[in-house]
């Protein structure tokens, strides 16, 4: 069997650590074994691997310079002897490097997950630590663009693998579980517009435009509720924001919720407005459930959304493009929107499902592995 061991950041609920949760529940476990280390300590998605039958770790690092918590994870990787080591997120990737170079490992895969990387010192530390690496995975052309014009990562190394969603997780709700989940999270009429976001509560995702829109569609008499999913350290003064704007009735704070998927269901329409992303799981999982988006036309979202057909792409921080575009969906018939969030889903079952990430993966895995057996039989001929 071939050894692979995954390095991740973490493993709370996020994008980078569901695809990783999907990658691993789809890979062929009579061809790969497979065990799992988390930096930080273990969060809600390790669990679900746990449930694959597969090993985690965690080294529970404190802080970057954590000797103690590297030195853990060099111990880790050499009693497990991996044939393939995939780093997920930037502190893995880059630890995930050296440690391989100084240990051997035949096989390096960091994989990319955003367009922004944190500022110009980490960029130095990816272009600087990429010859330990021997192919890197990115979740969309865009940040693969931007990878190669900082020349952090040459073209030869770049692999473009989306990332991929299980629709079988999107069951439908009847119109009675429908309508008992919009009351139970916002006492939201049937005849009410239902707009949800999702995400952390943080400056990535840029809550302030996206209440600026509340605040103009209220102004235009738009009858909706608004639910954000989500917790981060911005909640205090995003709700004193609603405060202000006089739309405290409207906007409703979910909080962190472990019934996403459900919640979509129970909504219309599914915005966001990211000031940079990779390719957003959350609007892949939108339009998985059949929702109409409104995203901001930044990272991998214009790869995902049809303009005009699945949703509509606005500028980043333009409130009222944002509020424009929301209430050009709602004005739209509801067969019409219906049709539109139909048409999202069908685009994620065809070029955005998890079997076809699993397989672009496991043929990248295939592809080094056969690469690196015609180097070892070079290098035996030149011995000999």
């Amino acid at each position: 069997m071939i050894k692979i061991l995954y390095i991740i950041t973490g493993l709370h609920v996020g994008g980078a650590e569901m695809m990783l949760h999907r990658l691993i529940k789809g890979l062929d476990k009579r061809t790969y074994s497979i065990c799992v280390v988390s930096l930080l300590p273990l969060g809600l998605v390790a669990e679900k691997i746990k449930e694959e039958g597969i090993e985690v770790y965690s080294v529970n690092m404190r802080h970057k310079l954590d000797v103690k918590a590297i030195y853990h994870l060099f111990e880790i990787i050499r009693e497990q002897k991996p044939k393939i080591l995939h780093c997920f997120m930037f502190h893995a990737n880059l630890i995930g490097r050296i440690l391989g170079k100084i240990l051997k490992v035949p096989i390096v895969i960091s994989s990319v997950r955003n367009t922004y990387f944190g500022g110009r010192v980490r960029e130095l530390l990816l272009r600087w630590t990429d010859r330990w690496s021997d192919a890197t995975t990115i979740v969309c052309k865009a940040a693969a663009g931007r990878m190669i014009e900082r020349r952090l990562v040459p073209a030869s190394k770049i692999h473009i693998i989306y990332n991929g969603l299980d629709l079988n997780s999107f069951n439908s709700l009847n119109l009675k579980e429908r309508q008992l989940l919009r009351l139970e999270s916002g006492s939201a009429a049937e005849d009410e517009i239902v707009i949800i976001s999702v995400g952390r509560l943080e400056a990535q995702k840029d809550y302030f435009t996206l209440l600026s829109a509340a605040a103009s569609l209220k102004d235009k008499e738009v009858n909706f509720k608004w639910y954000i999913v989500g917790k981060g350290e911005l909640e205090p003064k995003l709700k004193r924001l609603c405060t202000l704007l006089n739309v405290n009735k409207e906007v409703i704070f979910l909080g962190l919720r472990h019934d996403v998927n459900r919640l979509l269901r129970a909504a219309d329409i599914f915005v966001l407005a990211s000031l940079w992303e990779g390719l957003p799981g959350v609007v892949m999982e939108a339009m998985a459930a059949e929702l109409p988006v409104v995203a901001t036309s930044v990272g991998g979202t214009p790869e995902l959304l049809e303009e005009g057909v699945t949703g509509y792409l606005v500028s980043p921080k333009n409130p009222v493009q944002m509020a424009k575009a929301i209430a050009d969906i709602i004005t739209l018939s509801k067969e019409d929107r219906i049709k539109m969030g139909i048409g999202g889903c069908e685009r994620i079952r065809t070029e955005f499902n998890a079997q076809q990430m699993v397989q672009k993966n496991a043929e990248l895995y295939q592809h080094l592995l056969d690469k690196e057996a015609v180097t070892l039989d070079v290098v035996s001929q030149r011995e000999a």
